[in-house]
């Protein structure tokens, strides 16, 4: 069985073909690509390659503002035309609403219900669900199965899923915290247990997915315990342009101010984060920045990883005690200088980075010193495998 994964975020799409009938455990991809720099001034660049071919790089410059998705997606099938033959469609959809805690088949009336969760996530479900329209057009006869990035969190402990609103509220209006990036925490704990060679149920882990979107988790026994996104993705970390947790009454004084709620959702979800502190989001150029002693770009580095920092202390309070701490994504898996600023200081936890280990790491590298009792571990996110064996083993009872 050939699955393709779409994987559709707020500035890529991404994609891989998994053929679990030369690999039952899917742990390779036979085709794999990602258009980047959506959303941005960069003209986006198609990268892909497959087991057959070596890489191809194609610029799209100006036909995606003339033609939009459809265009991009038409790049992709026809790339994967000429390799592969798919016999079943993955897609992630990052808020699943009450509605969706579970894979899904995904039909009309599933497509419906996903639109009614766009205000929850205005910068990926509209994404989400242009994929899966543009896929089911050209993939029309094989089966379309939705994997929710809010599933892992679903059953978070009511101290960490609640918020201290009137109970009436929160039944009315569906107000809870979802969580995010959950096929991530929950892959990058799976692998956790692997790299350390332990069993999922004996270790207390705290997760970072750190790319334009972020967000932390605490994992116990292979359970989330807390996570740092909340009712929609703008709780939490800083992100490249989401602010992260705000103080309600800020929000409220803009309104009062003569801010509209469509001006006020422009500026927390687009305009605010790394870009709304120093003008970039991309943490390559703000790096850059402060290597050229740009104040800006300092300060939104500092803010960037003290609150990340917060966060690993808070879980480890909440877990009583950490035994990983897990490093992921466009940023937490390239960027050395984040890893050590939001590892410094907390040796009082056990955490310690080898210097030399985090400047110049592997592939799902241990890079925590000799003295360390907490691993650090650097794992390469990989949301496409476990969706595609989601998907899988979805099919495989339905």
């Amino acid at each position: 069985m050939n699955i393709l994964v779409i994987n559709a975020g707020s500035s890529s799409i991404k994609y891989k073909v998994f053929d679990f009938r030369r690999w039952p455990d899917g742990d390779q991809s036979i085709f794999a690509g990602i258009i980047d720099h959506l959303n941005e001034s960069r003209a986006p660049i198609h990268r892909w390659h497959s087991a057959h071919r070596g890489k191809q790089i194609e610029v799209l410059e100006d036909k995606l503002a003339k033609e939009g998705d459809s265009f991009l997606y038409e790049t992709i099938f026809r790339a994967l035309a000429q390799s592969v033959v798919i016999d079943a469609v993955g897609h992630r959809v990052v808020h699943g609403g009450e509605h969706f805690n579970t894979p899904v088949k995904i039909d009309s009336s599933t497509l419906e219900l996903l639109r009614q969760t766009i205000s929850l996530a205005p910068l990926h479900n509209p994404s989400n669900i242009s994929g899966i329209e543009q896929a089911q057009r050209v993939y029309f006869q094989v089966p379309h199965v939705a994997i929710f990035d809010t599933a892992f969190h679903h059953h978070l402990p009511s101290v960490a899923r609640c918020y201290a609103l009137p109970e009436n509220i929160q039944r009315e209006y569906k107000i809870r915290r979802y969580g995010f990036h959950g096929i991530s925490h929950q892959y990058l704990a799976q692998k956790a247990s692997h790299e350390l060679d332990r069993p999922e149920k004996e270790l207390r882990l705290v997760t970072l997915h750190l790319g334009n979107g972020a967000s932390a988790a605490a994992i116990n026994g292979g359970n989330c315990m807390d996570t740092s996104m909340g009712m929609t993705p703008l709780e939490g970390l800083i992100m490249g342009s989401r602010c992260g947790d705000i103080d309600a009454g800020v929000l409220m004084s803009l309104l009062y101010s003569g801010y509209s709620v469509s001006q006020l959702d422009d500026l927390l979800n687009k305009k605010s984060g790394l870009k709304g502190l120093c003008g970039e989001n991309d943490l390559r150029l703000i790096e850059q920045g402060v290597g050229r002693g740009e104040p800006d770009a300092k300060k939104a580095l500092d803010m960037y990883c003290y609150r990340i920092k917060k966060y690993i202390g808070a879980y480890a309070a909440t877990l009583g005690g950490i035994d990983a701490l897990v490093f992921s994504g466009g940023v937490g898996e390239h960027s050395a200088i984040v890893r050590q600023m939001c590892c410094e200081g907390l040796a009082f936890l056990g955490i310690s980075l080898d210097l030399e280990k985090n400047k110049n790491p592997g592939a799902e590298t241990k890079i925590h010193s000799y003295s360390a009792t907490c691993a650090v571990l650097l794992i390469p996110a990989n949301e496409e495998l476990e969706i595609a064996r989601q998907v899988k083993q979805y099919l495989s009872v339905t």
